[in-house]
């Protein structure tokens, strides 16, 4: 049953030297009969040197083709999906910038509530956040870097440390 999959997931890469968007979804399976949470998929490509990491419970991953023939993944700049999540009370998100910019970030509850913010001026790379969050529910994280807008789901299953953004 493996093999199947891996051969899927192979055709999927090859289609998208067509210049086409390829969606990849992944499931797990316990021994083919009962359906099992994965705690991360790892996705590599040895040929051009990237991988990504998909944490619980994001399952789904975009890729895309340029006129380059260079693979593109949504996540590479921007946003990234909180370790670990689900979360206890707090997690950690990173944000990836290539030049200096704005960035403004929100916390919103499942009804939209703003929990937290945080706003201040970044320069360019790879910047740390701490999360916390008082309730157990799911939250939405929302940055905007400059004019670019990118958000993440977050599952908090812990309560009562308060909501907070700190850098």
């Amino acid at each position: 049953m493996k093999k199947i999959y891996f051969l899927i997931f192979l055709i999927s890469l090859c289609l998208g030297a067509f210049s086409q968007d390829i969606t990849v979804r992944f499931m797990g399976r316990l021994n083919g009969t009962s359906y099992c949470q994965l705690d991360r998929v790892e996705v590599t490509n040895l040929t051009r040197n990237w991988s990504e990491t998909l944490e619980y419970p994001d399952t789904i991953i975009v890729l895309g083709s340029s006129s380059d023939a260079t693979l593109n993944i949504a996540a590479t700049q921007g946003l990234g999906q909180n370790v670990p999540n689900p979360f206890d009370c707090e997690t950690r998100v990173e944000l990836s910038l290539s030049q200096s910019e704005k960035v403004r970030m929100q916390l919103l509850d499942a009804s939209g509530r703003q929990c937290a913010d945080y706003s201040g001026s970044l320069d360019a790379g790879v910047h740390t956040f701490d999360i916390s969050a008082s309730n157990p529910q799911t939250y939405i994280l929302s940055a905007v870097a400059g004019d670019k807008p990118y958000s993440i789901r977050m599952v908090n299953v812990g309560s009562g440390c308060g909501s907070s953004i700190r850098y």
